[in-house]
């Protein structure tokens, strides 16, 4: 598993276990794991556009079998949004199923808790990611030099 945070940033490293044991299968079939990390105010968006609240996450994770597919890490990255919220971005594939994942945590009076999460679904997993593209930085190729090019969103 890649993981793109300092050695020294203990607190962005303690948020990427938290996120990780989220997807433990031990975990997830503990209702009370799953609620002590979960904020009161969390919801997600689903691969499948469904939002979910913090209670129907909850009811899901706990009726899941403990022997789910397990899950390949990649690509983990966090990162500071604003004081005491961390941003942590990952990718997972399970068979062939590859998705892209993005959390936001808050440090709180009782610890870290993820406020929001997103999983997008794209499909067959690929072998590596493009590297990440930084604001002003696409090259003259718009992507495509990565195997890919931006879209536009409304037709």
């Amino acid at each position: 598993m890649d993981v793109d945070v300092a050695e020294t940033d203990v607190e962005l490293r303690e948020v990427i276990a938290l996120e990780l044991r989220l997807l433990d299968p031990v975990v997830r079939a503990s209702r009370e794991d799953v609620q002590a990390l979960l904020a009161a105010d969390f919801y997600e968006f689903g691969r499948s556009g469904t939002v979910w609240d913090r209670a129907s996450i909850i009811d899901l994770v706990a009726g899941a079998d403990a022997g789910d597919v397990p899950v390949t890490v990649e690509d983990v990255r966090a990162r500071w949004v604003a004081p005491g919220v961390a941003l942590v971005t990952y990718r997972t594939r399970n068979r062939s199923r590859g998705t892209l994942r993005s959390s936001l945590w808050r440090a709180g009076e009782h610890g870290w808790k993820v406020v929001f999460h997103q999983r997008t679904d794209t499909g067959v997993a690929p072998q590596r990611c493009p590297p990440p593209i930084e604001a002003g930085t696409l090259g003259a190729a718009g992507g495509s030099e990565f195997g890919w090019a931006p879209r536009p969103i409304w037709r």
